[in-house]
C-alpha cells in the first residue's frame, strides 16, 4: 500500500524524512557550497529561507513532483515563499558527476514544469495587491541568471522593465513558452527565434502571444505555418491569425485553402480591412464581391486607403451591388406574395419502424494488428518498479513482466484504485500492469488532464496499447478521445463494431472533414457488418440520427 498525501506539507516532510541519508550525504560533502548548505540546513531547522526550500526539494524530488511542492511552500510560508523557491529551485541542485551540491553554470538549468509555472503564476495573480506587491519586491532579489529573470517575469508579469531585461537573451528552444508569455514588444522577438515550436502550439499560448505582441505576432506565426505544422497546430495557429488586427495575417489566410473557415470569420470580425486586402491582394473575386455586398458600409469607408487598381475594383463592385427598389405586393403574381413554404401544411405522422438496435459490440483485428498495437513504445516504461522494489527490500536488476501475484503491481493497482496515482502513472499501470487486475480500473477512466501536463504525452500511441490489451472494456475511453479530436484519435475506433461506434462513424462521413476519410476506412472495413447498426436509426423518429442513417 502506497503512502497517501493528506496534505502537502506532510507529504514535504515525509519525503525529507524518507531521503534522510541521501540529504545527509549531500549537504555532509566537502565540496558542496557552503552557502547554499547553510541555507538547506536553516531551513531543516524551521526558518522559511528559499535559497533553503529549493537546495532541499532539488536534492529530494523530481519532476512529476513539482506541483505538490509549490502547495507544500505556499502552506509553509505563503504565495511570496512559494514564488522565491520556485526561482531557485532549478537553479541549484546536487551535480551530476558528483553528490556535491551547488549552483547551476551561468548557462544551465534544471527542469521547470510548464503546469507548476501557470499554478504558481495563477496564485499570485489571484493574491491581494498588497501581497503580490510584496512579492515582487521580494522577487527582486532572485534574478540572479538569465533564466531566473526569465522566469521572474513571467511570474510578475506586470513588470515591463523585467521583461525587456529577460527577452534580450539569445533564443532557447526549451523556454520559448516562457517568452511567448512574456513577450510585449517587438525586441523581445530577438529572443524567441525564427518560429514557435511544435509543443507550443497550443491555443492557450498562442493567444497569451497575441495579446502581448498584437500585430506583431503574425510573422512568427506565419513563419510557423508555413514550416510544416500539423494539421491540429495549423487549426490553432489559423485561429490566433484569425484575431489578429493585422494586413499580414488577413493576406495569408487569403492564400491558405485550408483555412477557409477561419478566414470567414475574419472578414466578418474585421469587415474593412478584408475588403482592402482582398482587393489588393486578390483582386476581382467571389470572396471580394461577397464581402462588399455583406459590409457596404466598410466597402465605402475603404476607398480612400486603396491604390487606384483596387479602388476601382470596389468602386465597380459598389456600384453593382445597389438593389432595385423593392415592389408592391399588387404588382407581383400571388405565389411570390404567399410562397407554399410560407403556409403552413398540415403535419403527418411519419411512418417509424420500431426496430431495436443490435446489440452486437463486437473488436475486429486485420492480421498482424493486434500485435502491432499491443508492442507499441508509448506505454510509459515503469521506471517507479525499481523504487518500489527497493522501498519493499526487494533489490531486483530489472521490472519483469506484469503477473497477477506480483506484490508491487499489486500495490500499485491499489493506489490506483485509491486515488493516489496521477494520470502518467494510472497510464502505467493500464499499459503495463497485470491486466486481469487492471481491467477494472478502466471502468469509467478517462485521463482528462492529458492536454495540460507534459508527462501524459502521446495519448494517440499508448491508447493504441489500451485498445490491444482491454479490447471492448477500453472502448469508452476510446470514443472519449475520438469525439474530442476525430483527426487525431478516430483511428483508435477502426476495430470495433459497435452501434454507438457506427453513430460517430456515419455522422464523420457526413462532414467535409478529415474525419470523414477515417469513417471511410472504418465502412471500408466492416462492410456489410455495419449495416444492421444503422439501420434502426435510417427508419426511425426523424430526426439527425436518421438523416445520418440514411445518406450513410
Amino acid at each position: 500500500m502506497f503512502p497517501t498525501r493528506p496534505t502537502p506539507s506532510k507529504w514535504l516532510s515525509g519525503l525529507i524524512e524518507e531521503k534522510q541519508t541521501r540529504l545527509d550525504e549531500v549537504l555532509n560533502h566537502p565540496q558542496s557550497d557552503a552557502a547554499l548548505v547553510k541555507a538547506a540546513r536553516e531551513y531543516l531547522n524551521g526558518a522559511n529561507t528559499p535559497t533553503g526550500a529549493a537546495a532541499v526539494a532539488a536534492t529530494v524530488i523530481g519532476p512529476d513532483d513539482e506541483p505538490a511542492l509549490l502547495d507544500a511552500w505556499t502552506a509553509q510560508g505563503g504565495a511570496t515563499f512559494a514564488a522565491c523557491a520556485f526561482a531557485e529551485f532549478p537553479t541549484l541542485g546536487p551535480t551530476w558527476d558528483s553528490d556535491r551540491l551547488d549552483f547551476r553554470g551561468k548557462d544551465e538549468h534544471g527542469f521547470l514544469g510548464r503546469a507548476s509555472a501557470r499554478h504558481l503564476r495563477s496564485i499570485l495573480a489571484a493574491a491581494p495587491e498588497s501581497e503580490y506587491r510584496h512579492t515582487v519586491n521580494q522577487l527582486a532579489a532572485h534574478r540572479r541568471t538569465e533564466f531566473q529573470r526569465l522566469v521572474v517575469a513571467y511570474l510578475a508579469p506586470d513588470q515591463t522593465e523585467w521583461a525587456d531585461e529577460a527577452c534580450s537573451g539569445p533564443p532557447d528552444p526549451d523556454l520559448q513558452w516562457i517568452v511567448m508569455c512574456v513577450a510585449s514588444s517587438a525586441r523581445h522577438l530577438d529572443s524567441f527565434g525564427d518560429k514557435i515550436a511544435p509543443p507550443n502550439c497550443e491555443l492557450g499560448l498562442l493567444a497569451t502571444l497575441a495579446e502581448g505582441l498584437g500585430p506583431l505576432a503574425a510573422p512568427v506565426t506565419i513563419r510557423t505555418v508555413e514550416a510544416g505544422a500539423s494539421a491540429e497546430q495549423r487549426e490553432a495557429l489559423f485561429e490566433v491569425l484569425g484575431a489578429l488586427p493585422s494586413d499580414e495575417a488577413m493576406a495569408h489566410l487569403i492564400r491558405r485553402l485550408d483555412a477557409r473557415p477561419t478566414l470567414l470569420a475574419a472578414m466578418k470580425r474585421f469587415p474593412e480591412r478584408a475588403i482592402r486586402v482582398l482587393a489588393e491582394r486578390l483582386g476581382p473575386s467571389e470572396l471580394l464581391d461577397g464581402q462588399v455586398r455583406a459590409f457596404p458600409e466598410a466597402a465605402a469607408a475603404s476607398l480612400p486607403r486603396l491604390d487606384p487598381t483596387a479602388r476601382a475594383v470596389v468602386e465597380a463592385l459598389i456600384r453593382g451591388s445597389h438593389r432595385l427598389p423593392e415592389a408592391a405586393d399588387d404588382t407581383l403574381p400571388p405565389s411570390l406574395v404567399n410562397p407554399p413554404w410560407t403556409r403552413k401544411k398540415p403535419k403527418e405522422k411519419p411512418f417509424v419502424l420500431a426496430i431495436p438496435t443490435p446489440n452486437e459490440r463486437a473488436i475486429s483485428w486485420e492480421p498482424g494488428e493486434l500485435e502491432h498495437w499491443k508492442n507499441g513504445t508509448q506505454g510509459y516504461d515503469p521506471g517507479w518498479y525499481y523504487a518500489d522494489c527497493e522501498r519493499a527490500g526487494d533489490h531486483r536488476q530489472a521490472p519483469p513482466r506484469a503477473t497477477e501475484d506480483d506484490p508491487i503491481w499489486a500495490a500499485r493497482v491499489e493506489a490506483f484504485r485509491v486515488g493516489d496515482l496521477v494520470e502518467s502513472e494510472q497510464v502505467t499501470v493500464l499499459a503495463h500492469g497485470p491486466v486481469r487486475r487492471a481491467r477494472p480500473l478502466l471502468r469509467g477512466w478517462f485521463p482528462k488532464d492529458w492536454r495540460l501536463t507534459d508527462t501524459t504525452r502521446h495519448p494517440e500511441k499508448w491508447m493504441r496499447i489500451l485498445v490491444a490489451r482491454y479490447e471492448l472494456d477500453a472502448l469508452p475511453a476510446a470514443l472519449w478521445f475520438a469525439r474530442s479530436k476525430p483527426v487525431r484519435f478516430g483511428h483508435l475506433l477502426l476495430p470495433y463494431l459497435d452501434a454507438e461506434v457506427a453513430a460517430l462513424m456515419a455522422d464523420w462521413s457526413s462532414r467535409n472533414t478529415a474525419a470523414r476519410e477515417i469513417a471511410a476506412i472504418w465502412f471500408g472495413r466492416h462492410g456489410h457488418r455495419a449495416v444492421p447498426l444503422l439501420i434502426p436509426a435510417a427508419l426511425g423518429k426523424p430526426g439527425a440520427a436518421m438523416a445520418l442513417g440514411r445518406c450513410t
